[in-house]
């Protein structure tokens, strides 16, 4: 890799994010902002609705595990796995 190419990259990224910080403080949005629903419900209404989750739980049973390590009192370790690492154990 080009010995320039890193620095050259950090510095983009940089400029960006200080032209968005900018652009943002007067007013001016580069990147709108993203808001989710699934069927004209926003997150509040999905997250009382039973079938939604009924449907969320029933995908993650079947490709997601969760293993719950107790290492000492009150040092509760909770370690989630889905898809091609969910036979994965540390």
């Amino acid at each position: 890799m080009n010995k320039n190419l890193k620095p050259a990259l950090a510095i983009a990224f940089l400029a960006g994010y200080f032209v968005s910080d900018i652009t943002n403080d007067i007013g001016i949005n580069i990147i709108s902002n993203v808001t989710a629903d699934v069927a004209g419900m926003d997150y509040y209404d999905l997250k009382g609705d039973y079938a939604f989750k009924k449907a969320v739980m029933s995908i993650a049973e079947e490709e997601c595990r969760t293993d719950i390590r107790f290492k000492a009192k009150n040092n509760i370790k909770t370690w989630f796995y889905c898809g091609s690492n969910s036979s994965y154990r540390p």
